[in-house]
């Protein structure tokens, strides 16, 4: 089974239990569109080592095998004290989108996604809510 930007989003921020909503599942799949990168089950370019990962690029992106390793990477990232900011302000209920691009743009990633992206997201979800490539080699359980 395939899977896209949005439920790769909904996947990683249920998880953590941060505030799943219309604003921000467009703010994740805006995230993976700046990603822009065709890395196995990783649209957010973590570079997180292990979990089954090799080098996707030479920046230090990774492929994962399965879908479960990308979201778990993923996951292992954002509990990095480094990005403390970031899940504290997705933790909120009451994050505004501003809030929530500013704390992605200010942390360590290396993200910058703008309000303009995520509002043309909004308009034309379906446009930019793309297969997660290597998705369909792993179930999300």
């Amino acid at each position: 089974m395939s899977v896209n930007r949005g439920e790769f989003t909904r996947e990683v921020f249920g998880r953590l239990q941060f505030r799943i909503d219309g604003s921000t599942l467009a703010f994740g799949v805006a995230w993976a569109a700046f990603e822009g990168n065709d890395a196995l089950n990783n649209p957010w370019s973590t570079t997180e080592d292990g979990f089954g990962g090799w080098d996707y690029n030479d920046v230090g992106v990774k492929n994962y095998p399965t879908l479960l390793d990308g979201i778990a990477a993923t996951i292992s990232t954002l509990l990095d004290s480094p990005y403390e900011h970031l899940r504290i302000v997705l933790g909120r209920r009451d994050s505004t989108i501003r809030e929530i691009l500013g704390a992605l743009n200010s942390s360590p990633w290396g993200s910058t996604v703008t309000q303009t992206l995520w509002r043309d997201v909004v308009q034309n979800y379906d446009k930019y809510n793309l297969v997660v490539p290597g998705s369909n080699q792993g179930e999300v359980k």
